[in-house]
């Protein structure tokens, strides 16, 4: 997946400009609107892409998944014999759609609607001769949003983007950072063809320099058509995906909960959180044992922590730094309505890198904006 580095320490960012049509051509896009999209979609090269669906209703279903070029043309996978394939699911059925590693790189991204009751989330797998294969499960995109935010970490890890306009009409994607206090660092503008995508590192895109060794949000928007964003973040070899979310607050707040924390014994793990509203916002993160005991986390000073966010998009992040022990708790925790959250996990060292995955927690719904966010 070249809008990942194959390693930040050799060609961090030629496997970024494998891209190729980094910004994409005038083209109408030829596909149905679609309420769905992955990003991107990658095979050849060294990389392997997959869909994975399940039907949840007791009813078979049909749909068809669509392949479009960065240039919003049809993209032919030969794989599946064209541009299009047909998904048939069986009431409680489950189905794949996968693209090998075979040829050169070719690139685009996918876009679908599911019917009411399927779920789905796609797989991009790396393979560099030498090493052990990496694997990420990367979640769909609405493709109907006009604004979304991603939480970034580039402290000593690069993140990655794909955009896409999935729209019927030409639009340019607002991207604006802030940093953990919430403080604008850096704007840009990307313009994109009818159903066109870009992929790229997001600090190598005019004016985001500033992120660079530093942590925050950043909100991808536009005032017509369409975006549907997949954040990527890189570790060397290894990579993950970065949940993106509305930009608007909701009503009311949800309980959450992260079913695996573990740090010590080569383990180490993270909650991000940000605030998109605009008002500050306060909430209690709390750890607990496999038994259902109260889990005291030493880094934390206790089994619970306070998470203080300012007004606007700032991010924070509660480190677990390695101890001398290994537990494998869980951490349970109410955000207000205006937060959202995501966590990461490192696993123990491996000869040639760290491994990590990703998962994001529930969210709430989304009815307003916050009246500083831009727009």
């Amino acid at each position: 997946m070249p809008i990942f580095a194959r390693s930040l320490t050799r060609n961090a960012i030629l496997s970024v400009l494998l891209l190729a049509t980094l910004l994409a051509v005038p083209s109408r896009a030829t596909v149905p609107a679609p309420s769905s999209i992955l990003p991107q979609f990658a095979f050849g090269g060294g990389w392997y892409s997959a869909l994975y669906f399940t039907n949840t209703t007791g009813a078979p279903v049909s749909f068809t998944v669509s392949f479009v070029s960065d240039g919003g043309t049809p993209l032919t996978v030969p794989a599946l014999g064209g541009a299009a394939t047909q998904v048939n699911l069986a009431a409680n059925g489950s189905a794949i759609v996968e693209a090998p590693n075979v040829g050169a790189l070719v690139q685009g991204y996918a876009a679908f609607t599911l019917p009411d009751g399927v779920t789905g989330y796609g797989v991009f797998r790396q393979s560099v001769p030498g090493q052990l294969d990496q694997e990420a499960v990367v979640p769909l995109t609405s493709a109907n949003a006009t604004s979304t935010i991603l939480t970034w970490d580039e402290t000593n890890l690069i993140t990655a983007v794909a955009i896409v306009n999935p729209s019927s009409i030409a639009t340019t994607v607002n991207i604006t950072l802030w940093d953990e206090s919430g403080n604008t660092i850096g704007t840009a503008a990307v313009p994109l063809a009818a159903g066109g995508k870009t992929a790229t590192t997001l600090h190598s895109l005019q004016g985001l320099a500033g992120m660079v060794g530093k942590r925050g949000s950043a909100q991808f928007s536009v005032s017509a058509g369409g975006v549907a964003v997949l954040g990527l973040r890189f570790n060397h070899l290894a990579f993950t995906s970065i949940p993106t979310t509305g930009a608007t607050p909701g009503a009311s707040s949800i309980p959450s909960v992260l079913p695996q924390f573990a740090f010590g014994g080569g383990w180490y793990s993270a909650l991000y959180f940000t605030n998109v509203s605009n008002s500050p916002v306060s909430f209690t993160v709390s750890f607990v044992s496999d038994s259902g005991s109260a889990l005291v986390v030493p880094s934390a000073g206790g089994a619970t922590t306070q998470v203080n966010i300012g007004a606007e998009p700032p991010s924070l992040k509660r480190p677990t730094p390695a101890l001398w022990y290994r537990a494998t708790p869980f951490s349970r925790f109410r955000p207000v309505s205006s937060a959202m959250a995501s966590s990461g996990k490192a696993s123990p060292d491996s000869p040639t890198r760290k491994r990590w995955c990703l998962f994001p927690t529930p969210q709430p719904p989304r009815t307003s904006s916050p009246g500083t966010t831009p727009v």
